[in-house]
């Protein structure tokens, strides 16, 4: 490891190692992406029990540390752990824009679902959008389209499923595609509706931590709560 003026750490819990390092490799700076309220209450014991130990870790460091939205830092700050300040995700706006979208004359609407494997995602519940959408639209008017791991029984509601993306195939995913629907049910403060909104797409989003900081319903956006299906 290179000497440095500081070490940012993405995962706190690596953080009681990195201070046995020598003062030359920088000083170390912790992150919160998450809203550890949130976390606390998943569905899942063994992921509860890890995010109790990980808040346990990040209540005992004494160290600067940043959260990526106010939403991470309030919720940090309740359950007792310090955070300096925030500091949102940022994207590259020299790669992620609109300069490559031209009117293509008439042809179907594109619509994109974002798909992780993660709950938290919302899969199901941005599939559930995309099977009633499609008792509305006819393949003419409206092509669906997946981006990133969809599950294999929903990958038959699309017309075509992207897979994971990368580089400027990533870019031009969303620079070809009209609507992007993010139907994430908790976040810290993703990426991929920047991303969107930076490559010309119309945003449909549900109102959860992070995305609430950029993202004002029926101003730059359509927002839902999350799970509204209507």
């Amino acid at each position: 490891m290179p000497d440095a003026d500081a070490l940012v750490v993405m995962q706190n819990y690596l953080v009681p190692r990195l201070l046995f390092l020598p003062a030359s490799k920088g000083k170390t700076i912790g992150s919160v992406h998450m809203d550890y309220q949130e976390m606390l209450k998943d569905r899942d014991e063994t992921a509860r029990a890890w995010w109790k130990q990980f808040l346990f870790i990040d209540q005992h460091l004494k160290i600067p540390r940043f959260a990526v939205s106010a939403a991470a830092k309030k919720s940090a700050e309740t359950l007792g752990v310090s955070v300096d300040c925030v500091i949102n995700n940022g994207i590259n706006l020299q790669e992620f824009n609109n300069i490559d979208r031209s009117a293509k004359g008439v042809r179907p609407l594109r619509v994109m679902l974002f798909c992780a494997l993660l709950f938290e995602k919302g899969q199901d519940f941005g599939c559930a959008v995309v099977r009633e959408l499609k008792k509305i639209y006819n393949s003419q008017e409206v092509k669906f389209v997946s981006v990133g791991q969809v599950k294999d029984e929903y990958k038959n509601l699309f017309d075509e499923n992207l897979g994971y993306l990368h580089n400027q195939d990533y870019v031009r995913a969303y620079q070809q595609a009209d609507i992007f629907i993010y139907p994430s049910l908790r976040d810290g403060f993703p990426a991929p509706p920047l991303e969107a909104l930076a490559c010309g797409c119309v945003l449909a989003t549900t109102a959860v931590q992070g995305v609430v900081e950029y993202a004002v319903n029926e101003k730059n956006c359509l927002m839902s709560a999350p799970n509204d299906l209507e």
